[in-house]
């Protein structure tokens, strides 16, 4: 029984990442106004741009991270995962 709560500790911070990561643009988004050209992201449409594309790029790598679940192991590549995030966000 004790591993089952160790497994379900492992997933429930894994979804919990995927959650905060997909809300994490709109932390940077004042400072990719900043960046890029007035006219392209000063307007609501190029901040939804900005943010879709991230979203969309999150959910292109969440797919492909399956097919590599499902040929190298789901254990392997959710910890590969996690210390992957875990050392591009420091």
């Amino acid at each position: 029984m004790i591993h089952r709560n160790w497994i379900l500790a492992a997933v429930a911070l894994g979804s919990g990442i995927v959650f905060l990561d997909g809300t994490i643009v709109n932390v940077a988004l004042p400072r990719i106004v900043d960046e890029l050209p007035a006219t392209f992201v000063s307007t609501f449409e190029g901040q939804a741009y900005v943010a879709s594309g991230y979203l969309a790029v999150l959910s292109a790598l969440l797919i492909l991270a399956g097919g590599l679940a499902d040929v190298y192991g789901r254990r392997r590549i959710f910890a590969i995962g996690l210390v992957g995030f875990g050392v591009t966000s420091v």
